[in-house]
């Protein structure tokens, strides 16, 4: 007796493919999410992620007081 099936199809890319970074989407109301994120993943010890994080926020509210 077969209670369930499922088929998944994957496309993979040939090895020599061009690796193509990911595109991040930065948009100035998002600026707060990023200085949270920036603060949980200092908090946590990970200061290069952190430090990437901040970097964002400069990136999409350069003109910011409560930036920088």
């Amino acid at each position: 007796m077969e209670l369930s099936q499922n088929e998944v199809t994957l496309t993979v890319v040939p090895a020599a493919a061009p690796v193509i970074p990911p595109q991040i989407e930065l948009h100035a109301e998002d600026w707060t999410r990023w200085n949270d994120y920036g603060i949980g993943l200092f908090l946590q010890g990970d200061l290069k992620g952190a430090q990437q994080a901040f970097d964002q926020i400069t990136k999409i509210a350069p003109n910011n007081p409560m930036v920088g």
